[in-house]
């Protein structure tokens, strides 16, 4: 079986995909244009495949023209247009012998664009999330910026990869957790994870967090369209929440509902 396998809308996997590398390949996180074509990740490199990244015909012939390579194997994929597509990985490091740092945008056809050059994470998974209509984009994860000391959660960038100092980069994200009536701040366990725009030019945050911006908020955030926080909108406890007992029978933990997806 092929570790990319297309079915039918019934299921049943189609005799005729002819992308069968047998059980030694592992392809990850694969993204389809519509136009049938796909670009896909390798786990486990060898011949054509160590270049860690593929491009695969509609009809699922690895296009063996395609000759782009990438340190990474595992993404995170988000169209940029009609013509682009971010891809980040916390484990990407370089792209065609060039550096990157985690995040990159390439065209459909594989070439590396060097006019969107972020080279401002120091550590950390940040993925981008939203690309506005002008050209800014939104990103979201855990993750720390060079001269920066703090963990933080969501910011936006430039077209080019510079970090907007117009939106509210600092001050979002952090998950306090209670043990002995005392709430302990835990802001490298919060996370952003899903971005969407409002129609009052507004954005939607979800994630992993019990706080924004210093006032409770459960999983779910609106903020103004520069990322800072809109009192009147899900003031209330949150989305969810779960409760269960620390291992020593004493504690609760409290552990906020995580969004990672929104749909208008």
């Amino acid at each position: 079986m092929s570790a990319i396998l297309r079915v039918d809308n019934n299921g049943a996997p189609q005799p005729s995909w002819p992308l069968n590398l047998g059980n030694q390949w592992m392809f990850a996180s694969p993204y389809a244009f519509p136009s049938g074509r796909m670009i896909a990740g390798v786990g486990f490199s060898g011949g054509l495949l160590d270049q860690r990244l593929i491009m695969v015909d509609a009809q699922g012939y690895i296009d063996t023209s395609f000759h782009h390579y990438t340190n990474a194997a595992f993404f995170q994929w988000l169209p940029d247009g009609a013509e682009h597509l971010l891809m980040s990985s916390p484990f990407l490091n370089y792209y065609d012998s060039l550096p990157v740092n985690r995040i990159c945008r390439i065209d459909t056809l594989g070439n590396l664009d060097t006019t969107f050059r972020p080279t401002l994470f120091r550590w950390g998974e940040a993925h981008p999330l939203l690309v506005q209509a002008d050209g800014k984009v939104l990103v979201g994860g855990t993750f720390a910026l060079h001269q920066h000391p703090d963990t933080l959660h969501l910011i936006r960038l430039h077209p080019d990869g510079r970090l907007d100092s117009s939106f509210n980069n600092f001050h979002t994200a952090d998950y306090k957790a209670w043990g002995f009536g005392t709430a302990i701040s835990t802001g490298a366990i919060s996370g952003i994870y899903t971005v969407c725009e409002t129609s009052d030019g507004g954005l939607l945050v979800g994630g992993r967090f019990s706080h924004y911006q210093g006032q409770p908020r459960q999983g779910l955030v609106k903020t103004d369209a520069d990322g800072f926080l809109d009192p009147n909108y899900l003031y209330g406890s949150g989305v969810d929440s779960v409760e269960f007992w620390d291992s020593d029978g004493q504690s609760i933990d409290i552990i906020p509902g995580v969004v990672r997806h929104i749909v208008r």
